[in-house]
């Protein structure tokens, strides 16, 4: 449902007096840049079909850690006509995809990245939650270069029962998703499974390409072959970071957080 397709009695039940930004849609879920009566820019999120497993997990984590201040902040929850209606923080900034091209070769500029994000990560690790899909779609980066982490929909609480399965592929995750997940080994699952989607991150934003391969079916048939090798160019000053968080076996990559981070 795109914004003009929104009826009146919807913008003024919720106070929307405009939009400052195309919507994103796709799937079950539209995301719309509104601007409320009190003059906030907020982020609306429409679920179609109401609440679900996802909603619920993801929901649940943004309460969790609600005082954190790299995880936007949930206004408000609503059902409207067998529908969900969320409104969040809107965080200034752009989407890392949209400046991905901004880190193509900085070394200085991808560690401070990486450091940004160990530290919005460390305390949801230590507490038994693995994100999942880290991506550029899912982090935002601050005018002041701050990341801050969106989209925890498909997280795992290491310390609860899945409600659904936490392994496999999530649409558009494949380029940085983990050989656990290509092979749906939801047993495996763990914040090292986080620890080698940063590692690709990190060789695309600096190489701007995919270490193991352009397409799904490349990287797959890398994983299955067990060829954990990738070219990298000399003069990157983290090619420890790459090598260690880029093991296909999960055991074979950093133990700890403190670990990972030394590596940078």
């Amino acid at each position: 449902m795109g914004s003009s397709s929104l009826t009146f009695e919807f913008l003024t039940h919720f106070g929307i007096q405009s939009f400052f930004k195309n919507e994103k849609r796709g799937g079950q879920k539209n995301v719309y840049f509104v601007v409320r009566a009190d003059g906030s820019k907020q982020v609306m999120k429409i679920l179609v079909g109401g609440i679900d497993a996802r909603f619920t997990r993801e929901m649940k984590i943004y309460e969790k850690y609600k005082e954190h201040p790299c995880i936007p902040v949930v206004y408000e929850v609503h059902e409207y006509q067998k529908e969900t209606v969320i409104f969040e923080e809107y965080i200034e900034g752009h989407s890392l995809d949209e400046i991905e091209s901004t880190y193509k070769g900085d070394n200085d500029k991808i560690k401070q990245l990486l450091r940004a994000i160990f530290d919005l990560m460390t305390p949801i690790w230590k507490d038994g939650v693995v994100h999942r899909d880290i991506k550029p779609a899912n982090i935002i980066v601050r005018p002041d270069g701050t990341p801050v982490l969106i989209d925890f929909g498909v997280a795992r609480d290491l310390n609860e029962e899945s409600i659904t399965a936490a392994g496999g592929l999530q649409p558009g995750t494949w380029k940085w998703a983990a050989p656990e997940q290509y092979a749906a080994k939801k047993e495996m699952i763990n914040y090292r499974t986080d620890f080698f989607s940063l590692g690709v991150l990190a060789y695309y934003l600096y190489h701007q390409a995919l270490p193991f391969g352009k397409t799904i079916d490349e990287i797959n048939q890398k994983f299955t072959s067990g060829d954990e090798t990738f070219n990298h160019d000399a003069n990157c000053t983290f090619a420890d970071f790459l090598i260690e968080t880029l093991h296909f076996k999960v055991a074979n990559r950093p133990r700890s957080i403190e670990e990972l981070v030394k590596l940078i």
